[in-house]
């Protein structure tokens, strides 16, 4: 249940709200009798009973502890609750996460994005030196501190959940051989191939998030989470030149961030090397903000009909998140409903290529079901709330309300004859 440890108090600190919810928890917000803030990551107790979440949580834990580094969260405290469950706390970072300030405020201009980019490189060189491997890294796991405008961010990463110890060959492993671990829309070539990955599958997932928080949108349209991960194994994404044609792009940037995602871990550049290369892109990029394009994919050319009604839905949602942004409506319900469905629809997709259905397969079916009915309500009830203001929302708004409405024109004409 989303919220139920708000008010108690866990290592002396008072739970005050949640902070979102993973595939291994609940984060919450947290205040020490000092006033001091910090954020607890309390395991989920249906996952306390098997041994291999115990032994997941068991090595982030140690992972964290041996990270000390600006770009990344800091571990401050472990424990057991008196029922049994786990805790761990971390600093808290006030920001948003890269995910949602995208989705708000549309494309970062390139010399932010440059210097984000420059900072997780360094966190993720740290990281790769140390034999950790994040496995994960998305968006939604940068946080972005120092406001919420984007002047002056400075990105942590978090969440290494789903790390392994690349050198540790004698740990044993926290997956079977079958299982894949990440979020799709970031999920490099071999990860679903092998659970044997290493740095190379951290440097795609961020030359993934570059393209995101250049245009607005992911490497490959939206789809189905099988589709998203055949289109990561076999389908070239679109140059940034081609994605977007109106950035002003430095020189060398298109090919470097192409690199990154290349299908073969052997040809992408490491962390060292991109950390050494970016600042030199970031002094020849332009210092204006540049506009989104004004559609995220070119839809008249995806022939299936589900994979466009996707790839449609994802930028009527994007608009309308933005739109709330500019007219200061809480999105608090939708983001936490979509990080956690999110974590669930990759691991119902790894249960579906499975010959039988076994007991899990089904909870884990209704429970996305039921998330992605609420979902689709409360994003409903967003976009009448987003319609309703027009006629008093301020003048910046007016062009994205233009782009709902060709997309609402778009979605008609191409919905199939009943």
């Amino acid at each position: 249940m989303i919220g139920h440890f708000i008010g108690q108090h866990v290592d002396g600190h008072e739970i005050v709200r949640s902070l979102g919810r993973g595939g291994m928890g609940e984060v919450y917000l947290a205040r020490s009798p000092s006033g001091a803030l910090r954020a607890y990551k309390i395991v989920r107790a249906d996952l306390m009973a098997g041994p291999q979440a115990l032994a997941r949580f068991r090595r982030e834990v140690k992972l964290l502890d041996r990270l000390k580094h600006p770009g990344i969260v800091q571990i401050l405290a472990t424990g057991q609750l008196a029922g049994g469950g786990l805790f761990l706390a971390m600093e808290y970072v006030e920001g948003p996460d890269l995910q949602n300030a995208v989705d708000k405020l549309g494309p970062l201009p390139i010399s932010d994005a440059l210097m984000l980019l420059i900072q997780l490189a360094e966190a993720l060189a740290f990281a790769h030196h140390q034999n950790v491997v994040h496995r994960d890294l998305k968006p939604a796991n940068v946080l972005l501190a120092g406001g919420s405008s984007g002047t002056g961010w400075s990105a942590k990463i978090i969440d290494f959940g789903l790390a392994k110890l690349a050198a540790d060959e004698g740990m044993t492993r926290l997956t079977e051989d079958e299982q894949v671990l990440g979020s799709p829309l970031y999920l490099a070539p071999e990860q679903s191939a092998t659970s044997e990955v290493g740095p190379a599958a951290d440097i795609y997932a961020l030359g993934g998030l570059a393209y995101f928080a250049l245009t607005g949108a992911p490497l490959f349209a939206p789809r189905s989470a099988v589709g998203m991960i055949y289109a990561h194994v076999h389908e070239q994404p679109e140059s940034l030149a081609v994605r977007a044609p109106d950035l002003e792009l430095p020189p060398g940037l298109d090919d470097l961030l192409a690199a990154c995602v290349a299908k073969n871990p052997a040809d992408r550049p490491n962390a060292l090397q991109l950390a050494a290369e970016l600042p030199g892109l970031l002094e020849l990029a332009p210092r204006t903000r540049t506009s989104r394009p004004k559609y995220m994919f070119d839809t008249h050319e995806i022939e299936k009909p589900s994979d466009l009604a996707e790839a449609l839905t994802s930028q009527v949602r994007q608009i309308v998140l933005e739109l709330a942004s500019i007219l200061e409506l809480s999105t608090e319900v939708s983001d936490q409903l979509q990080n956690e469905l999110s974590e669930l629809e990759l691991e119902l997709a790894m249960l579906e290529s499975e010959p039988t259905r076994s007991d899990h397969h089904l909870r884990i079916e209704a429970h996305v079901g039921e998330l992605r009915r609420g979902y689709d309500e409360a994003l409903q009830a967003l976009t009448d709330e987003v319609l309703s203001r027009r006629g008093n929302a301020p003048e910046e708004a007016e062009p994205l309300y233009g782009e709902l409405e060709s997309l609402f024109i778009r979605f008609r004409t191409s919905a199939p004859p009943r």
